[in-house]
């Protein structure tokens, strides 16, 4: 049995733009650039790294097994505290799924670990974040929530 090859929307547009182009493809082959080819690498790339970032966000997969840094709410509230893991899940359910969300995580990393540093050295700081922190969280939560609610109603058919 000979399998056919699907028709993508990018050929049925090529076929409204040029049907004599796709013919002549059909015939003697597509050909393209090596600029061309390099683009689509690049576009290769990139979306299999957005893909990957995209992953770690699916229901059942934690991202805070591999990345389980939160280093200024570890600081203040400790690692396995109800308030550290509110803040990484909203890091991996809500902030992942974005591209500025990814950008705000690296911004994170960056200056993060002397923020926590600092803190463990100076514990009135430390209270003061605690205090700081506290609308974030409340904020995070309801965001979790939220998603939640979303989740669940598109899985009834209906919306929230």
């Amino acid at each position: 049995m000979k399998k056919t090859k699907q028709v993508t929307a990018s050929d049925l547009a090529e076929m409204g733009f040029c049907e004599k182009r796709v013919l002549l493809q059909a015939r003697y082959g597509k050909r393209t650039s090596l600029e061309r080819r390099h683009a689509q690498q690049r576009g290769l790339e990139a979306h299999a790294a957005f893909h990957l970032d995209g992953v770690r966000t699916i229901a059942g997969v934690t991202a805070s097994g591999s990345k389980p840094w939160c280093f200024i709410a570890t600081a203040v509230y400790g690692g396995k505290a109800p308030e550290t893991s509110v803040l990484r899940q909203f890091r991996d359910q809500v902030l992942r799924r974005t591209v500025v969300g990814r950008q705000i995580i690296v911004r994170y990393y960056q200056v993060s670990p002397v923020i926590a540093d600092w803190l463990d050295r100076h514990p009135l700081a430390a209270r003061v974040t605690r205090v700081v922190l506290r609308p974030v969280i409340g904020l995070a939560s309801l965001a979790l929530q939220r998603q939640r609610v979303k989740r669940i109603a598109t899985l009834r058919g209906g919306t929230p």
